[in-house]
């Protein structure tokens, strides 16, 4: 996963940051799921825990799985978004 800091940096109404942490547990729990459907999980979290309060930065989130070696391993896949 690669990401910018606007998805760790993401407020809620109490000022606080959405964080490494969280990111992280919510990787680690969706491992095994498709990496559209992990972008899908971390943008829905994020916007349940900002509500609708503004961001200050830009969100920038990216996605890979490596299926192993070869030319392309069927299980190999990527998502990427952005939300400005």
């Amino acid at each position: 996963a690669l990401y910018t800091d606007g998805v760790t940096e993401a407020q809620n109404a109490e000022e606080e940051l959405w964080g490494e942490e969280r990111l992280i547990e919510l990787l680690q729990a969706n491992q095994t799921a498709p990496c559209r459907r992990i972008v899908g999980e971390v943008l829905s979290e994020l916007r349940r825990f900002s509500g609708n309060e503004p961001q200050s930065d830009d969100m920038r989130l990216l996605l890979a799985r490596w299926g192993g070696a070869g030319e392309v391993a069927a299980d190999s896949e990527s998502h990427e978004v952005a939300v400005t």
